[in-house]
């Protein structure tokens, strides 16, 4: 049964490409956007529903420190996205995000606290990054990044304690 579900794991995380799920169709910056756009995002789910799953299934203190680690370093990333700090191949860590913690929660992977929340925030890196360039492609204001920005962490802190719960 392992077997089969890492083969499928490895044939889907080959085959896909790119989800380029951050299209800047229709409006792409303000509260409401921003509040909404982890939500509207089958990658940010999948991510988010991963982070508590797997914080759930470690128990213990990893239940808040592994999502706050996420939301931590997307907080964190997202300001050294906005002073032009780069992440090289940022769908490629989504996906490998996407994938990994998916699989980390399928099968259990029992691990340190300090080690899972490491994972977990280099994770969230590409996940910011990948925000941050959306709103420069948008070229988004400083009171408008103000005012999206801190959603969607809030957000995707919601969902991953939910999954945990």
């Amino acid at each position: 049964m392992k077997r089969t579900a890492l083969l499928a794991a490895l044939i889907t995380a080959l085959s896909a490409i790119p989800a380029f799920a951050h299209t800047g169709l229709g409006v792409t910056h303000g509260f409401f956007s921003g509040f909404g756009h982890p939500l509207t995002g089958v990658d940010h789910i999948l991510a988010m529903v991963s982070v508590g799953l797997w914080a759930a299934l470690l128990g213990g203190r990893a239940r808040w420190i592994v999502p706050l680690a996420f939301v931590t370093a997307m907080a964190g990333g997202g300001v050294l996205g906005f002073y032009g700090v780069q992440l090289p191949f940022v769908e490629l860590g989504i996906m490998a995000s996407i994938v990994g913690l998916g699989l980390f929660a399928a099968f259990n992977i029992r691990m340190h606290v300090a080690g899972a929340a490491a994972i977990v925030a280099g994770f969230a890196l590409f996940h910011a990054m990948r925000m941050v360039v959306k709103f420069r492609r948008a070229r988004v204001g400083l009171t408008t990044r103000s005012a999206s920005w801190p959603p969607p962490p809030c957000c995707m802190s919601l969902v991953s304690w939910l999954a945990s719960v």
